[in-house]
């Protein structure tokens, strides 16, 4: 399974993870077989995680989507996490394996791309 990790610039981010501004965030078609995926988390019910995920091929035609409200607590990053790890299950009940992941906590996408050695944060249960 290929898969990559990017952190999108998205407007409404969380103030605990800064983006890079300099990201080019049009649009730009993918290679054929490749899916992307991205996620989002909305906090504003206390108590509870509100988490979407939309899965779009190289044309940009939407493959799969779904939403989910889940209890959580009020960490932005813990959110993100168990969107993108969300969204790796989806994909993967889907059968997609060639799958470009996107959310907007840099801090997430860069535990994800560690290789060297094993997360031992509070969030390493997603990771």
């Amino acid at each position: 399974m290929i898969n990559q990790f990017v952190a999108s610039n998205h407007q409404h981010r969380s103030p605990h993870a800064p983006l890079d501004t300099n990201r080019n965030t049009r649009w730009t078609k993918r290679e054929p077989d490749f899916v992307k995926a991205n996620c989002d988390v909305s906090m504003k019910v206390k108590g509870y995680w509100g988490i979407g995920v939309i899965i779009r091929n190289d044309e940009d035609m939407v493959m799969a989507s779904a939403t989910w409200r889940t209890p959580g607590f009020e960490d932005p990053t813990t959110a993100e996490a168990c969107a993108i790890w969300k969204t790796m299950t989806l994909a993967k009940e889907c059968g997609f394996r060639q799958v470009i992941f996107e959310g907007d906590c840099e801090r997430v996408i860069r535990l994800i791309q560690k290789k060297e050695r094993q997360d031992r944060s509070y969030l390493s249960l997603f990771i």
